[in-house]
């Protein structure tokens, strides 16, 4: 795949995350605080999926007659699908990371993995945008059959289960500013590429979604893994003590920014290596030191992340709202501008400065409320 069609692909990947967290990530987030307090498992799990059968049947029944009438291309089809599958997985791997299931979480992944690259080597003279989408979309589809299989009786007992409608209403209301945090954290690096193409740097495009995607992703791995078990944690000791509870969010920021360090470090002397793995040697050439920005922009931003569990605490759940659609409006402010004037370096350093931006303002609000 070309420089350009793979920036073509980023453009059409990251629209569907952000459309996928507009839908999704509300539901993923609840379901990660409430699972330690709520005793009626099976009731927390029906009442989370009941939030988005409807609106999942409602595309599905309108790709039907879209398809049916071939109104929209097929490209168009497979991306509303895609996106589906991408919130269903979101809802699944929570629900595995925090019932302790880490085995078939790991099994999950696997089977996305190689499914993947199986067909891609297979299929690796045709590729194109709508084959790499379509690929994704049967990934995912394979691992929630996967699932289905295997927990075929806890998924029986789920849907037999009555739907709490007061606990739906605790949902929403705290899973709604969690909805603007997953959309304003694709929206700046999706801005970037977005503004590079604009300005017709389509071979920019490629190079900078691929590598800011490597770094981001190997600090998102961890930083899933300490709000998986910290958040909950945060949340129960918030009900006794917030002191306490921002002693352990201290604790949560040091255990993070040791490993981003570590990353860092790492990544410093490896990070052409990384990105020709997945790429090619030009795109390696020209953006490998991305991945260095990437890791820098991804650690403040998961630090803010973190800092803003101490006004969730405060129950300022709409001011965390603000914060990130905040932090969106001023990382698409910085990114236009910079990337005017600096292009790919621009985008690169665009998410950084407004990180910081928001981690000052963020200071601010806890030193006034706490």
């Amino acid at each position: 795949m070309s420089e350009e069609n793979l920036g073509n692909f980023f453009l059409i990947y990251n629209s569907i995350l952000f459309f996928s967290g507009l839908f999704f990530a509300s539901q993923s987030s609840s379901l990660l605080r409430f699972y330690s307090i709520e005793d009626d498992r099976l009731a927390l799990y029906k009442t989370t999926l009941s939030q988005v059968f409807l609106p999942i049947s409602f595309v599905l029944i309108l790709c039907g007659f879209l398809l049916i009438l071939n109104i929209v291309p097929i490209l168009a089809l497979i991306s509303i699908l895609f996106g589906i599958g991408t919130g269903l997985i979101l809802i699944l791997y929570t629900q595995l990371r925090v019932s302790g299931r880490f085995r078939d979480y790991f099994l999950v992944a696997i089977i996305q993995a190689i499914f993947v690259v199986a067909v891609m080597l297979i299929y690796s003279a045709e590729t194109n945008v709508t084959n790499i989408i379509t690929i994704l979309f049967l990934s995912q589809l394979c691992a929630l059959v996967f699932i289905l299989i295997k927990r075929y009786l806890s998924l029986r007992n789920i849907f037999l289960t009555n739907r709490n409608k007061y606990l739906s209403i605790d949902l929403l209301m705290y899973g709604m500013p969690f909805m603007l945090i997953a959309v304003s954290n694709t929206f700046i690096s999706a801005y970037c590429q977005y503004i590079l193409k604009y300005q017709n740097l389509d071979n920019d495009v490629g190079v900078y979604a691929l590598n800011y995607s490597i770094g981001e992703k190997i600090i998102f791995i961890f930083f899933s893994i300490i709000v998986t078990y910290k958040v909950p944690e945060i949340y129960q000791e918030s009900q006794r003590s917030i002191k306490n509870a921002i002693y352990l969010i201290n604790g949560a920021v040091m255990m993070f920014l040791f490993y981003a360090l570590f990353i860092f470090i790492v990544s410093y002397f490896t990070s052409y290596y990384l990105s020709e793995t997945f790429s090619t040697v030009y795109i390696a050439e020209r953006g490998h030191w991305i991945i260095l920005f990437s890791i820098i922009s991804a650690s403040f931003l998961g630090v803010f992340s973190l800092y803003n569990e101490i006004l969730l605490s405060l129950k300022k759940s709409g001011v965390v709202a603000l914060n990130y659609i905040l932090l969106a409006l001023i990382g698409a402010l910085i990114g236009y501008f910079m990337i005017l004037n600096y292009g790919i370096l621009g985008a690169a350093i665009a998410p950084i400065l407004a990180n910081i931006i928001g981690l000052i303002l963020l200071w601010m609000q806890i030193k006034r409320f706490v």
